[in-house]
């Protein structure tokens, strides 16, 4: 065989392709050299000779070692980091879920959040499938209408309830707990507050006053009577998960108030809100509803986010048994009009709570729409 052909061939396997294994032994390097010194003329040796200790040296200098026989890779100041290699979409598992991280949103294929309606977004990590709940205490244990006391929300991991359990920021709160009269006509939407153990609530009694206003961290019952808690969270990497707790007050219990005929007009004050659809409201179907917003007569094209968002929604069914924590979709104005996305899972009559912020002041408004 040539010689001459056969290091030139070498050498251009070390230099310009790529797929040559640099990484070779140096007991390797030294047979190889030795093997083609002894058929080249002194001056070529010298030459090989050159290039191949620079190219040893380059490869062993960077100080970083990788192997990823294990799936991990260390670097040279001694981080390792695992990692599993997946080669390829088609040996990938898909993952896409809802950007609000709906409860059951996960699916292996592109769509549409059965839950909230939005498009669900691709995810490269599978969420984690643990279930949670939130513990609940008050302070006192039965408190009357009027009266103060603290409420007490500690989130627990099922299978490991000593575990502390770190919730993911969403809607700029980690809590987003909802307080309902069970005939659905008292609706307040606030944030607990965390110390470090549990996440609290204030409840004011009726000599005391809001440290700053409503709507943060504090309530007050004024009436007595049965009430749900809803509460929406985020379990860091993990679905978003909703508890729904019932509350009781002593005293003298509030007046149940029907839910009524359909009503897509809300007004007060000098605003007027109006709630359409994009199609008629049957069950499982994904629709987008359309709030539009005035004031004196005129649009409102100048609203403030609230909670990060130009609006948010709650659509609760009569029985209390469905509950939907609904998001706008992204605008390029703010206003008058904010366009939403949504499922209804079954027939029947829903009230639908929308707050929005507008001259540094949130707004709650109300409907009632009969889904068939």
């Amino acid at each position: 065989m040539n010689v001459e052909f056969l290091s030139s061939q070498i050498l251009y396997e070390l230099i310009y392709n790529s797929s040559f294994k640099i990484s070779i032994r140096m007991k390797t390097i030294r047979i190889t050299l030795c093997q083609m010194l002894n058929e080249v003329t002194l001056k070529f040796k010298i030459s090989i000779f050159a290039l191949l200790y620079a190219a040893f040296i380059l490869t062993s200098c960077g100080g970083e070692t990788h192997d990823h026989s294990d799936g991990t890779h260390e670097h040279g100041e001694g981080h390792k980091h695992e990692h599993d290699h997946e080669h390829g979409d088609d040996d990938h598992a898909h993952i896409y879920t809802c950007p609000m991280k709906c409860a059951g949103s996960e699916s292996d294929k592109p769509g549409k959040c059965p839950v909230c309606g939005m498009e669900l977004e691709h995810s490269d990590k599978a969420l984690d499938e643990s279930s949670y709940h939130i513990d609940f205490h008050s302070h006192p244990q039965q408190f009357a209408a009027g009266g103060s006391a603290e409420l007490s929300f500690t989130p627990k991991k099922e299978g490991d309830e000593s575990a502390l359990v770190p919730l993911d920021i969403h809607h700029e709160k980690k809590i987003h707990l909802m307080i309902l009269s069970t005939d659905l006509s008292y609706f307040e939407h606030i944030h607990p507050q965390y110390n470090g153990q549990e996440y609290l609530i204030k409840v004011i009694g009726k000599d005391e006053s809001f440290t700053k206003e409503r709507g943060l961290n504090e309530t007050e019952f004024t009436e007595g009577g049965d009430y749900i808690m809803y509460l929406d969270y985020v379990p860091a990497g993990a679905a978003g998960h909703l508890d729904k707790i019932p509350l009781t007050v002593s005293g003298p219990e509030r007046t149940n108030t029907p839910l009524g005929n359909q009503r897509l007009v809300w007004e007060n004050d000098e605003y007027q809100v109006e709630l359409s659809a994009d199609k008629d409201l049957t069950v499982n179907t994904s629709i987008q509803l359309k709030i539009h917003i005035t004031k004196d007569g005129k649009g409102v094209t100048d609203l403030d986010k609230y909670l990060g968002a130009l609006a948010h929604m709650v659509v609760l069914s009569e029985d209390t048994e469905e509950y939907l924590h609904v998001h706008p979709m992204e605008s390029a104005t703010n206003g008058p009009d904010v366009m939403l996305n949504t499922n209804f899972p079954k027939a029947g009559k829903y009230k639908v709570f929308m707050q929005f912020n507008h001259n540094g002041k949130v707004r709650t408004t109300d409907f009632v729409v009969e889904v068939k």
